[in-house]
C-alpha cells in the first residue's frame, strides 16, 4: 500500500494540473506549452480555451486560440 505522502502528493499534483495557474508552471516556454496543446483533441481545446479564459490567463487563450484556429 502507498505511504500517505505519496498518495497526498499524487493528490497535489492533479490539482496542481486542472488549475490553469499551476498547470503553466510545468512548461518553461510557450513552445512547450503548445506541443502539449498539439497532444488534445478539438473538444478538449475548447475546454482548456474556456478554462483559461476563467483563470483570465490570456496570452495563454491566444496559444490555444491559434492551435484551434490551425486545425480549421
Amino acid at each position: 500500500m502507498a505511504e500517505s505522502g505519496s498518495l497526498e502528493e499524487l493528490e497535489q499534483m492533479y490539482l496542481d494540473l486542472i488549475q490553469p495557474n499551476k498547470l503553466i508552471q510545468h512548461f518553461p516556454t510557450d513552445m512547450e506549452f503548445v506541443e502539449w496543446l498539439n497532444l488534445g483533441t478539438a473538444d478538449e481545446l475548447q475546454w482548456c480555451l474556456k478554462a483559461f479564459e476563467q483563470a483570465e490567463l490570456f496570452s495563454h487563450c491566444q496559444l490555444i486560440k491559434q492551435q484551434i484556429d490551425n486545425r480549421g
